[in-house]
């Protein structure tokens, strides 16, 4: 960037402090990726570019930062948006770029187990080497099949138990078993170890098997014991009790004892002969009693029967008189028939059937029995429960919630004890809607809770961060400070609610902490602020002496002048101790009261004045309403400034009319010179030709410009400046743009032609450029047999030939400045090639920059405010003295620092700093450049602020400086002269546009 460069105004992102160009940054919209992506990687400070890379969205820009910044907070910042992206992106595209950038296993661990997209998730997976890691995939991922892919790339048994046992997706669970060796220890780890049941019930599984397999296996007995056994058998059915049973095994074993290989010894065939006749001779007898048994049993239930037939039809009887709903009176009667019936057999007395007929009739009279109660008994709890379902109504609808919670509570007991269970439809129904609407309050508030909590973090977490902020801010006011306080302690002392209760300790540990840390900052501002308040008390005092002094202004306009002032003064003076302010604010009320009579009466008269005023301008607009129509463009136009000069001249009006008479006296006015500018445009090509013969003159002027045949030049460009009066008028526009160029070419010639004397300038240039070649030579490689020169001698020709640079005369600028971009160059690279030869010494570059800066701040710091003594000071006590000495001069340490004496020291500081900047080596570069022109700046300002009447004081700065410093100089105050030209130029009229040439 060029000097001049420096100048022109720059966005905040390229502001020279890194606090500004990263709030800049912040504050870029998130379309600009391109002007971020720059920032992100020129930035020179770290967090700026941190925070140029938390606003990036391209993967493959971050990726690139991630892999070049030399910070690694800028890399940690990319690495997690990386890793984000990897993770939550659901364009492949995005996911695979982001991917690529992450180097970590850790990293890629994290996307292979989280990933929303499955391929990114398998890449990832695919660039783990740790089989810990991948082992953790096996057992965490979201994707299945990334976690099958995991589990095959494991080949330790080691980890594969591990995914068995720890993981809680059964797919990859039972696929980890199944790789597994039949193994029992193992197994039974997995049993009793794993997390998923599914992976746990297979290793039972798997493990009994392995038992049983295991097992020794049984010999089948021999035919001979099978024999014995089948006798044993025979003999054990002819003591069963369950005939049919016995029946049915004793086939099952002549059916096996007919199959066995093998003749049976005698003695065990006649033994089975034996029990199997045995058998059948039990059933042959069990056959016979069970046919007489049956003959016996159809003569009895022909007897029962016929005794059952009456007590049926009864009970059917009975059983109506239930269902039709018999009243008490016709029991009597029908136990009166029952008890007249037939009797039973006597063998069938205590039969099933007789039980069952008996207990049908008990229960068919029980039943009408029970209807005729329980009709009573419903009429009873009608009348108990229908007072409690209106109760019921009128507690869900009760106010406060909680009033009608407690008592539905005692309402509900007395519902239950009352029977409110067996209630009828319509008072069931009415209790249940009352019910549903208290828990329908009860939901409601429960989620006006919820909400409440929530808001109550978010208010919480909002206080947290305000607190957070005022102790990281460095400008914290002592309102705000208070302001948070306060809400810390209400906040702790009551916390409010919170979505799960066991987070109130976290909470109420982290407000006192913020409070802890606040405190102290806070306590500081008061102590400041009670200092303050004591210093306005003083300030107070002395605006009470000059009110009460109002009483011998005479003028009227003065006196309103000065309360007005005091007044104004009064509210930029801060707050006065509580115990004297209400005293002082009432004697400066009752001071400026004391002349309010007088100031009202100026005031009366001011009033008149602006109605005059308003007369005046009211004339002044309706002239210019009747000029705004009118076609004589020179005479109306000189009218209207005429007008407008009037205008100007003409006081206030009061406010309620000013606007509008200037918005309709502006109209007029617009309306002329905006016909007259349409009028103006169709003249458009007259000035077109004007403009070409004055584009050739400027462009044979400036082939001029360069000419060194003075004579005939001269003579040439005096004819042209006689033959572009004689050219009409252009555009405004171009009329300022071709007479700029003109008249640059034609001083640049004459100012040329006013120094043609350049043997002394040449002779200056040869002086310095001598400098200049000696250092490049130094660059050179030594000649072929010649020895290098020592470290000591390098330096001292260095230092010499540098001096004779310093030394040398002045050259105008653009003479020397090539010349001295070669002595930056030369001068940088022997320093670069032999560092340690000049460090100490006054070519020291790193120690000289250091020493022009804080020379640079320390002048530029007496001009960012109002100067302090003890700012001025060099060291800690003479610090002190400068501040007791100006105590001493105000004669009380409490009184006013001498505004003369810290001048003076303001001074004296300024031109130390001058006497140091003289003694500095060289800088060179931009940098050296940069803080020579801040320097030369900082001086001429702070000594047109603190003038010391001495005119060689404002160059202190420059005589015996470094070149690039006088350099800047002169570069800075053409600048600045050419800044003042723009400000001094006059704004051309209307009417004169075009005239210009």
């Amino acid at each position: 960037m060029g000097f001049f460069d420096r100048f022109k105004p720059q966005p905040r992102w390229k502001h020279i402090d890194p606090q500004v160009r990263s709030a800049a940054v912040d504050t870029l919209p998130d379309d600009e990726q391109d002007l971020i992506a720059q920032i992100a990687r020129e930035d020179e400070h770290a967090g700026v570019r941190r925070a140029a890379v938390a606003k990036l969205t391209d993967a493959g820009t971050i990726a690139g930062i991630a892999a070049a910044d030399p910070d690694e907070s800028v890399k940690a910042v990319a690495r997690d948006l990386l890793l984000a992206l990897a993770q939550d992106s659901g364009e492949v595209a995005d996911a695979r770029a982001a991917l690529g950038g992450l180097s970590h296993e850790k990293d890629l661990n994290v996307v292979a187990r989280s990933a929303e997209l499955e391929p990114i998730a398998l890449e990832a997976l695919g660039r783990l080497a740790d089989s810990r890691l991948i082992g953790s995939v096996a057992r965490q991922a979201t994707h299945a099949a990334v976690r099958r892919s995991a589990l095959e790339r494991l080949t330790d048994e080691a980890d594969i138990v591990a995914v068995a046992t720890k993981t809680e997706h059964r797919d990859v669970g039972l696929a980890a078993l199944d790789r597994l060796g039949p193994s029992r220890e193992l197994l039974n780890t997995i049993a009793t170890r794993a997390r998923s049941k599914v992976v746990q019930r297979r290793a039972r599984a798997a493990l009994h098997a392995l038992e049983e397999a295991a097992a020794p296996a049984v010999t089948p007995p021999p035919a001979v014991h099978r024999r014995l056994q089948l006798c044993e058998i025979a003999e054990g059915l002819a003591r069963e009790t369950d005939l049919h049973r016995a029946e049915q095994h004793l086939a099952a074993v002549e059916g096996e004892w007919q199959v066995l290989a093998g003749e049976a010894a005698p003695e065990v065939a006649e033994r089975f002969q034996a029990a199997v006749a045995d058998v059948r001779t039990l059933l042959s007898r069990s056959a016979d009693e069970r046919a007489a048994h049956e003959a016996a049993m159809r003569a009895l239930a022909a007897d029962a029967e016929q005794a059952a037939a009456g007590r049926i039809a009864l009970c059917e009887r009975v059983e109506a008189l239930a269902t039709s709903g018999a009243a008490d009176a016709n029991l009597d009667e029908v136990r009166t028939l029952w008890v007249a019936l037939p009797a039973w057999p006597e063998s069938m007395r205590e039969s099933s059937d007789v039980r069952q007929l008996d207990d049908r009739f008990s229960r068919a009279c029980n039943d009408i029995a029970r209807r005729a109660a329980r009709q009573a008994e419903g009429a009873a709890l009608e009348e108990r429960l229908a007072p409690l379902a209106g109760e019921a109504t009128r507690i869900a609808a009760l106010e406060p919630l909680a009033d009608a919670r407690r008592a539905w509570t005692g309402l509900a007991a007395k519902w239950r004890d009352a029977g409110g269970a067996s209630a009828s439809d319509p008072l069931s129904a009415a209790w249940r809607a009352a019910e549903e609407q208290l828990s329908a309050r009860d939901r409601k508030q429960r989620e006006q809770r919820s909400q409440d909590a929530q808001r109550n973090v978010a208010r919480l977490d909002r206080l947290l961060a305000t607190a957070n902020a005022l102790i990281a801010h460095a400008d914290l006011s002592l309102k705000d400070g208070d302001r948070t306080l306060r809400d810390l302690r209400q906040a702790l002392e009551s916390p409010g609610a919170f979505p799960v209760p066991k987070d109130e300790d976290g909470w109420v540990e982290k407000l006192r902490a913020a409070h802890t840390a606040l405190l102290p900052r806070v306590q500081e501002l008061r102590d400041a602020e009670d200092w303050r308040r004591w210093a306005n008390a003083t300030v107070q005092e002395d605006l009470c002496k000059e009110a009460e002094a109002l009483g011998a202004v005479s003028d009227p306009t003065e006196l309103a002048k000065r309360v007005r002032d005091l007044q104004q003064r009064w509210k930029q003076v801060g707050a006065a101790p509580k115990d004297k302010s209400e005293a002082l604010w009432l004697r400066f009320k009752a001071a400026c009261d004391a002349v309010r009579p007088q100031v009202d009466a100026h005031f009366a008269t001011l009033r008149k004045t602006e109605g005059e005023n308003l007369e005046r301008k009211l004339a002044l607009v309706t002239r210019a309403e009747a000029l705004a129509e009118s076609s004589d463009w020179i005479t109306t136009g000189e009218e209207l400034k005429k007008l407008q000069a009037e205008w100007q001249h003409t006081g206030q009006a009061g406010r309620e009319h000013s606007q509008e008479l200037w918005n309709r006296f502006r109209t007029a006015c617009d309306r002329f010179f905006t016909r007259r500018k349409e009028d103006l445009a169709q003249r458009k090509s007259v000035w077109h030709e004007n403009a070409e013969k004055k584009e050739a003159l400027v462009a044979r002027a400036e082939a001029l410009s360069q000419s060194t045949d003075w004579t005939q030049a001269s003579a040439e460009l005096k004819r042209l400046q006689a033959e572009w009066k004689t050219v009409g008028p252009v555009k405004k526009q171009k009329s300022e743009v071709l007479w700029t160029r003109f008249r640059a070419a034609c001083d640049q010639f004459f100012e040329r032609y006013k120094h043609r004397d350049q043997h002394e300038l040449q002779s200056h240039v040869a002086s310095r450029e001598s400098a200049v070649v000696g250092l490049e030579a130094l660059l050179a490689p030594p000649a072929e047999g010649a020895e290098p020169l020592a470290p000591e001698q390098l330096r001292n020709q260095v230092l010499h030939l540098w001096q004779q640079w310093h030394d040398g005369p002045r050259v105008p600028r653009q003479l020397i400045e090539p010349i001295e971009q070669r002595l930056d160059t030369a001068l940088m690279a022997i320093v670069e090639q032999n560092p340690e030869v000049f460090k100490g010494s006054r070519l020291d570059i790193a120690a000289n920059r250091e020493r022009m800066e804080k020379l640079v701040t320390q002048v530029e710091g007496f001009l960012s405010g109002p100067v302090q003594t003890h700012e001025l000071a060099a060291s800690p006590s003479t610090t002190l003295a400068a501040m007791l000495k100006d105590a001493l001069a105000a004669n009380t340490i409490g009184g006013r620092v001498d505004e003369d004496a810290k001048k003076r020291a303001a001074i004296a500081a300024v031109k130390e700093a001058q006497a140091a900047w003289r003694r500095l080596g060289p800088v060179p570069g931009p940098d050296g450049h940069a803080l020579a022109g801040r320097f030369f700046r900082a001086s001429k300002r702070f000594f047109e602020v603190f003038g010391t009447g001495e005119d060689d004081e404002r160059d202190a700065g420059h005589r015996g400086s470094a070149p690039w410093a006088r350099g800047d100089r002169e570069r800075g105050g053409d600048r600045e002269r050419g800044e003042r030209g723009e400000r001094r130029g006059p704004r051309r009229p209307a009417a004169e546009a075009g005239r210009r040439g």
